[in-house]
């Protein structure tokens, strides 16, 4: 009985291999996917160069973390540099097909970029490897939350205000849940009415319906 069971078990490990093997390396070699642009071009897929499936700019499966002192020197040095140069992040925005907010994001070492725009913002800002290291980096996000910075704790009193006002409305449209921050986007704009400037805040996330169980 034990014997058939294991001579079971064995056809089912092969069987296994030969249905599944394309997703499994083959003498070292991976097998060619795609990734998807982090723009608003979602439908659109290019061959990556180092066969890594990415979507919106962060690589699925394992990575590297770097230590905190080399992500905070490089996020210092970035910045320095992109003063210096003057370099807007509309503009690194214009040549990664990232948006602004998520380019910020990943010069501040809490987002990950494609090796191809991470190289693209490098070669802009003039970084040298250790420092665009961070940039395709995971990020080990322990930035928040942030309650001495003006802007930051000013959205954390509009949380505070409003956030009950906004379940409630959520709850009535799509019922109990929440909004991803994973599957999500972020867009800063600027709107002028009658000679005054407004800042408009965008957040655009999945709804994560909870689950009876």
């Amino acid at each position: 009985m034990v014997k058939n069971l294991k001579f079971t078990l064995l056809i089912f490990f092969i069987v296994g291999i030969f249905a599944f093997g394309k997703n499994f390396t083959l003498n070292g070699q991976e097998t060619q996917v795609t990734w998807t642009l982090a723009s608003d071009n979602q439908g659109k897929t290019e061959t990556a160069e180092t066969k890594k499936e990415w979507i919106l700019g962060t690589p699925l499966g394992p990575g590297i973390a770097l230590p905190p002192e080399l992500v905070t020197k490089a996020v210092t040095t970035i910045q320095a540099k992109r003063a210096e140069k003057g370099i807007t992040l509309k503009h690194l925005s214009e040549i990664t097909g990232r948006s602004p907010v998520y380019i910020a994001a990943a010069l501040r070492g809490q987002a990950r970029l494609h090796p191809d725009a991470a190289q693209k913002v490098a070669q802009a800002l003039g970084l040298d490897a250790e420092t665009a290291s961070i940039l395709t980096a995971c990020p080990v996000r322990d930035q928040f939350p942030c309650t001495t910075d003006p802007l930051e704790y000013r959205l954390f009193e509009v949380i505070g205000v409003y956030g009950d006002a906004i379940r409630d409305a959520c709850n009535e449209l799509f019922g109990d849940g929440i909004m991803s921050a994973i599957t999500f986007k972020l867009n800063v704009d600027k709107e002028v009415v009658d000679g005054t400037d407004y800042v408009v805040i965008t957040l655009k996330g999945k709804w994560l319906p909870y689950k009876e169980f």
